[in-house]
């Protein structure tokens, strides 16, 4: 009877660590995600206030901050862009609505070798291998006139 007993903790153990991990996990996953959510959101934002898609990690971190309703993870996602954890597609013609969910428009820095998360040009954020990142086409930039 003690030894089923032990079985039977050691079971409900490793079933809590297991669930205890998975949920870390799919935080992280679900943080990550956001941020890019949040990013491309700014992006598209950025260009409705001014008539253009932003130009630089500088132009859209400022636009970004100076929002009073900005959250915590905006701000975050700012931080992740400035450092260099994310990047950005500049200039990126969003002109083409039909079209943007084929392109590009950011990426987790390390997914050109490893794959991970991107965002693309309409907001949706998608798992991609690196081969699959290879083989995707980035956000056009905006013809110049």
């Amino acid at each position: 009877m003690k030894k089923q007993q032990w079985h039977r903790r050691t079971l409900w153990i490793l079933l809590a660590t297991l669930l205890v991990g998975c949920g870390d996990g799919g935080e992280a996953v679900v943080k990550r995600r956001n941020v890019l959510g949040s990013l491309a959101k700014a992006y598209m934002d950025f260009g409705v206030v001014n008539q253009r898609s932003p130009s630089s990690t500088s132009e859209l971190i400022e636009h970004m901050r100076a929002q009073p309703s900005a959250s915590e993870e905006e701000l975050e996602a700012a931080s992740g862009l400035e450092e260099g954890d994310i990047v950005m597609n500049w200039d990126g013609d969003l002109s083409k609505t039909a079209e943007n969910g084929l392109y590009v428009l950011g990426f987790e820095a390390g997914v050109p070798g490893s794959g991970g998360y991107v965002v693309m040009a309409d907001g949706m954020v998608q798992l991609m291998t690196r081969q699959d990142f290879s083989e995707a086409r980035m956000v056009p930039e905006v013809e110049s006139e």
